[in-house]
């Protein structure tokens, strides 16, 4: 019987963060490649005021730097490994979403498990830029974090 409960209430849960996906609302830390916003409007969950409701858009520099380094790991021939890809990034000054330097595992991370919120960028098709920015990204601007 709790097992069953558990069960419902993972559900539920997974259901909730899908639908705050969808709707562009952030769901947990910061996410590499999106910008925060905040709505102005309160956020309301069972009844309570939880806070402001916080809201994210695409940071088309962040996903820049995401499908170079997903290029990067695709590409046998060019042979950069996630270690320097990181020390790259590190060398131009580009920051993880928590403001750390990159490491080999935090690079391969952006390959091997994408952020879900990724899931959500073809709502934004008609607003990506024409051309994206490139290796070695003089002009990145980094995503806001509220």
């Amino acid at each position: 019987m709790a097992e069953d409960e558990n069960e419902v209430r993972s559900d539920r849960t997974d259901a909730g963060n899908q639908f705050k996906r969808e709707n562009c609302e952030k769901t947990s830390h910061a996410v590499f490649g999106w910008s925060e916003y905040d709505t102005g409007v309160m956020n309301i969950t069972q009844g309570r005021e939880v806070g402001n409701l916080i809201k994210m858009e695409p940071c088309w520099h962040e996903l820049a730097v995401i499908e170079w380094v997903q290029e990067n790991a695709a590409d046998k021939k060019k042979g950069l490994s996630y270690a320097a890809m990181a020390r790259k990034l590190n060398h131009i000054g580009i920051k993880t979403a928590t403001e750390r330097d990159w490491t080999a595992s935090s690079v391969g991370s952006l390959v091997r498990r994408p952020a879900k919120m990724h899931e959500q960028l073809h709502q934004f098709e008609d607003e990506r830029p024409k051309r994206m920015i490139s290796y070695p990204f003089r002009t990145f601007k980094p995503a806001r974090r509220v």
